[in-house]
């Protein structure tokens, strides 16, 4: 399956910090199996994860008042990646004017 990655690697890769990385394997966010305290996930599982967890669908789900992504779930305020509902609303606002024909 290939190199199992522990939670400093997945942390290192997705530019967050561990304490997050920890907290979406325990909320099931990311993929992976724990050995005692610390958690393992595989790159070709954290690849699925990521692309599951930022499929464009999210903006659609968005747009209709439901939940982004369990990445917002699973963030809190403080967190670095963390948006507040206003900051997401102020973003499609400024997508969709961007995509307008002039």
């Amino acid at each position: 399956m290939g190199d199992s990655l522990g939670e400093s690697d997945v942390a290192r890769l997705l530019k967050i910090p561990e304490s997050t990385v920890r907290r979406f394997f325990e909320k099931g966010v990311l993929s992976g199996t724990q050995s005692g305290e610390n958690w393992h996930t595989t790159e070709e599982i954290l690849r699925g994860d990521i692309e599951i967890l930022t499929d464009i669908s999210r903006i659609d789900r968005l747009r209709e008042h439901k939940i982004a992504s369990p990445w917002s779930d699973a963030l809190e305020e403080g967190d670095s990646g963390y948006i507040s509902s206003e900051k997401i609303q102020a973003i499609l606002a400024e997508k969709e004017t961007a995509h307008k024909p002039y």
